[in-house]
Parts: structure tokens; C-alpha cells; sequence
């Protein structure tokens, strides 16, 4: 994605509420976004590669060990100073080609 293109409007999604069931014998206590992954969870690569794209706007959809995932954001430090992460626990797992979540109305803004 050209970054020269994106406007302040422009949000981007990430879908992190799957239980992994493909690594979960590897990793049975841990959610797959937590993974580590060359020293970092395996969400923090998403996050960095969206912020050089220029994305401050980003909307996580979490689900299955959730409260990890969104504990690791609350602690953690911003890309930038404009980055601004929230995040949608889903209530049922999604079937495949659901309908994504209204971001204004269901997120929640993680602060620092």
C-alpha cells in the first residue's frame, strides 16, 4: 500500500480473536497473536508494518483469550505518538465470511 494515498479516515482492521487451533499444541496457554515471533508477539509485526504505512488508526477484533491480547496493548508503547489502537471483543466467535463489526460503535480506545 502507497501511504501517500491514506487519509486521516482511514482505519485498519486486524483480526485477532482466533483460537489457533493449528499451533495450539505448541502454545495451549497462549493466544495466537501473543506468539513470539522473533523476539516480539506476533501482533506487534502488523502493528509496526501498518504504522510505516501510515495507519494511526487501527481496530482489533479480538475473541478467544482475549483479555491477553488486550492486556499486552495496554501495556504497550505506542509507535507513534498519533497511534491510536482500540480494539472489539467479539461475544461469539465469527463464522467464516461474517459481517465485520461497526468500529464507531463497538471499539474501545486503548490510552496511554
Amino acid at each position: 500500500m502507497n501511504s501517500g494515498n491514506l487519509t486521516k479516515e482511514t482505519t485498519a482492521l486486524i483480526l485477532a480473536g482466533g483460537k489457533g487451533t493449528r499451533i495450539a499444541a505448541l502454545v495451549p496457554n497462549l493466544p495466537k497473536p501473543m506468539v513470539d515471533v522473533a523476539g516480539h508477539p506476533f501482533l506487534e509485526w502488523p502493528l509496526r508494518r501498518l504504522a510505516r504505512e501510515g495507519f494511526d488508526d487501527i481496530l482489533l477484533s479480538v475473541g478467544h483469550m482475549a483479555d491477553a491480547v488486550i492486556g499486552w496493548l495496554q501495556n504497550r508503547v505506542p509507535l507513534s505518538p498519533s497511534q491510536n489502537v482500540r480494539w472489539h471483543r467479539e461475544a461469539q466467535p465469527w463464522e467464516p465470511a461474517a459481517q465485520l463489526p461497526s468500529p464507531s460503535r463497538t471499539s474501545r480506545r486503548i490510552t496511554h
